[in-house]
């Protein structure tokens, strides 16, 4: 686990100071020099091309550190909101603008909002603070033709996948097999409602060749059946 020394963010002035001005997704200092070759290059890719973004949670994250946002879920939940706001109006800004020039084959949400046994935070702390925001940029890249909507999320998300679900993604990953992740109860519970990315134990491979051959072998052929 990466550790910090310090987070940007401990107080509404420090949003304003530090964060809040950088929101603006009209600045054209977010492109290239060259943006109208890269344009160019991508209309005529042969190639999947995916649009990588911070969630909601990791946005929060990644301002606060863990111990701070507890807190402020509770203690100045206003505050959180005021966040999650800009967050979706940017996306949502900068997802349409970018469409109008090309329209990206997936969207990768990054959250890593869960550990080995359970999320970081509650599902209902999200669901009040968070999935109503996640929701409304979701639908900036469904409106615009956006095919993937793919949540990045480590650990034991079991209970997070109905909320991303409702919230309009349509596949996730790494579905890891140290928190307990079962790809194939996980694909006989929602049949085919989402694209499971991910969910091989990737520690075989510092065993041997048939250790891998054998988790291979036990959960492929079920997966694509």
């Amino acid at each position: 686990m990466p550790l910090f020394l310090k987070f940007p963010v401990s107080s509404r002035e420090d949003y304003k100071k530090h964060i809040q001005w950088r929101l603006d997704w009209t600045s054209k200092d977010r492109f290239p020099s060259n943006r109208e070759g890269v344009v160019r290059d991508y209309l005529q890719r042969d190639y999947p091309l995916g649009m990588f973004i911070i969630g909601p949670f990791g946005h929060l994250r990644n301002l606060m550190g863990d111990e701070t946002l507890m807190y402020a879920l509770y203690d100045n939940p206003s505050f959180i909101h005021e966040i999650m706001r800009h967050w979706s109006d940017f996306y949502r800004g900068f997802i349409n603008l970018i469409c109008r020039d090309v329209v990206p084959d997936f969207i990768m949400l990054w959250e890593d909002m869960c550990y080995r046994s359970r999320p970081l935070i509650s599902p209902e702390s999200y669901r009040e603070f968070m999935a109503s925001y996640l929701k409304d940029v979701i639908l900036s890249p469904q409106e615009n033709g956006v095919e993937g909507i793919i949540v990045d999320n480590d650990g034991d998300c079991r209970k997070m996948l109905p909320i991303y679900l409702d919230c309009g993604a349509n596949a996730s990953y790494s579905f890891e097999v140290q928190a307990g992740m079962n790809i194939i109860e996980i694909r006989k519970e929602y049949g085919n409602r989402f694209t499971i990315i991910g969910g091989l134990n990737k520690y075989t491979l510092a065993i041997n060749r048939e250790a891998v051959k054998c988790e291979v072998d036990n959960k492929v052929p079920f997966m694509v059946e």
